[in-house]
C-alpha cells in the first residue's frame, strides 16, 4: 500500500469514527428527551445516592448497624424539609395576611395617578387599564392553578424518586459483589467511577450550599436596608432558586423587584434593584463558574453549556441536576481508553498537562 492510499485509509477510518460519533451522540439526546420520564428520576435517585453514601459509610462505622443508620439520615432529612417548609409558610402567610393588602393597596394608587398622567399630551390610561387587565382574578387564578399542577407533578416525581432510592440502597449492598464476580476488570473501572462521582457530587453540592447561603444573605441585607415587605420569604426564594445555577438568583430578583416599585419611590427602587442585579452578577459570572467548575472538574464553559442542554431536554430539574450529570459523563468518559480525550476536553484540571 502506497502513501497515498494510506492516507486515503486513515481519512476513510476518521471520517467514519466521526460519523459514528455524531449518530450516536443524536441518539442519545433523543433518548434523554423522550425517555425523560423514566430518566429524570432515576438520575436523581442516583446523585441522591452518590451524596449519601459518604454519610451512609459514617454512620455505619459509628452505629454499625444499617437500618439504624438509614433510620438516621431519614429523620435528618425529615427533619431539615420540615423545618424549612415550615418556616416558609410561617413568612408566606404572614405576608399575604399582612403585607398584601398594602401592597395592593399602593398598586391602585399608583394605576390612578398613572391613568391621571400625560406624555407629551397622550394619555396613559389604556396601559394601566391593561396592566389591571393582567391582574385580574381570572390570570390569578390561572397562575395559582398552573402552580398547583407543578407542585402535584413535583410530588408525584418525589415519589417515583424515593422509590428508585429505596431500591438502589437496597442493590447498593449486594451489586458490588455480584459485579466483582461477573467481571473484576469492570468491577474496578466502575469502583473508580462511582468514588469520584460521589466525591464530585458531595464537593459541588457543599459548595453550591454555600453559595446560596452567601447569596440569600447578601440580598436580605440590601433588602432590609431598603425596607421592603417580606423580606424572609424573597430571602428563601433565593436561596432555593440559587440551585439553579446562574440564572436561579436572576429568577428570585423578579418579584422583590415588583414588590419595590410598589412600596418604594421609584428612583429608590431603582437602586435597590441595581444592587441585587449587581450582586447575582458578580456570583453568576465569577463566583459561580470558577468555584462551582473547579469543585466539579469542568472547565466555565462546559459548566454553562451543560446548564443550557440539560435545561432544554429536562426543564427547571435539568438545570440543577446538569452539571452534576455533566461530571459523571467526564468521569465516565476518562475511564474508557478510546473516549479518554472527549473527556479531557471537558475538565478543567491543568495536571492532564503533566501527563
Amino acid at each position: 500500500m502506497d502513501e497515498s492510499e494510506q492516507v486515503q485509509t486513515n481519512y476513510n477510518i476518521e471520517l467514519n469514527s466521526a460519523a459514528n460519533t455524531l449518530i450516536i451522540g443524536f441518539l442519545t439526546i433523543l433518548s434523554l428527551y423522550y425517555l425523560k420520564v423514566i430518566l429524570l428520576p432515576l438520575s436523581v435517585a442516583v446523585i441522591l445516592y452518590m451524596l449519601i453514601l459518604p454519610s451512609e459509610k459514617y454512620l455505619f462505622d459509628k452505629i454499625g448497624n444499617s437500618v439504624a443508620v438509614y433510620v438516621t439520615l431519614a429523620f435528618f432529612t425529615f427533619f431539615i424539609a420540615y423545618s424549612i417548609s415550615n418556616l416558609l409558610y410561617s413568612e408566606l402567610s404572614q405576608f399575604i395576611d399582612n403585607d398584601i393588602p398594602e401592597l395592593q393597596s399602593r398598586l391602585e394608587q399608583k394605576l390612578d395617578d398613572l391613568s391621571n398622567l400625560t406624555i407629551n399630551g397622550v394619555e396613559i390610561g389604556s396601559a394601566t387599564s391593561l396592566i389591571t387587565e393582567l391582574a385580574s382574578s381570572d390570570r390569578i387564578n390561572s397562575l395559582v392553578t398552573w402552580i398547583a399542577g407543578n407542585l402535584a407533578s413535583l410530588f408525584s416525581n418525589s415519589i417515583t424518586v424515593f422509590i428508585l432510592l429505596v431500591f438502589l440502597i437496597l442493590e447498593g449492598g449486594t451489586f458490588p459483589d455480584r459485579l466483582r464476580a461477573a467481571s473484576p476488570s469492570l468491577y474496578v473501572k466502575m469502583e473508580k467511577i462511582v468514588s469520584n462521582s460521589s466525591d464530585a457530587v458531595n464537593n459541588y453540592i457543599l459548595v453550591r450550599f454555600f453559595i446560596s447561603v452567601g447569596q440569600a444573605s447578601v440580598c436580605t441585607i440590601i433588602m432590609l436596608i431598603f425596607g421592603i415587605p417580606g423580606v424572609m420569604v424573597w430571602a428563601i426564594l433565593y436561596a432555593i432558586l440559587e440551585w439553579i445555577p446562574v440564572i436561579g438568583a436572576a429568577s428570585a430578583t423578579i418579584p422583590p423587584t415588583i414588590v419595590a416599585l410598589l412600596w418604594l419611590d421609584p428612583v429608590t427602587a431603582l437602586i435597590m434593584t441595581t444592587l441585587l442585579i449587581v450582586n447575582c452578577s458578580i456570583f453568576a459570572s465569577f463566583i459561580e463558574p470558577q468555584i462551582a467548575g473547579d469543585k466539579l472538574g469542568l472547565s466555565p464553559i462546559v459548566l454553562i453549556l451543560s446548564l443550557m442542554g440539560w435545561g432544554v431536554l429536562w426543564g427547571p430539574v435539568g438545570l440543577i441536576t446538569g452539571p452534576v450529570l455533566t461530571v459523571v459523563v467526564r468521569i465516565m468518559l476518562e475511564e474508557s481508553d478510546s473516549l479518554r480525550p472527549y473527556g479531557i476536553m471537558l475538565g478543567k484540571k491543568d495536571v492532564y498537562s503533566e501527563e
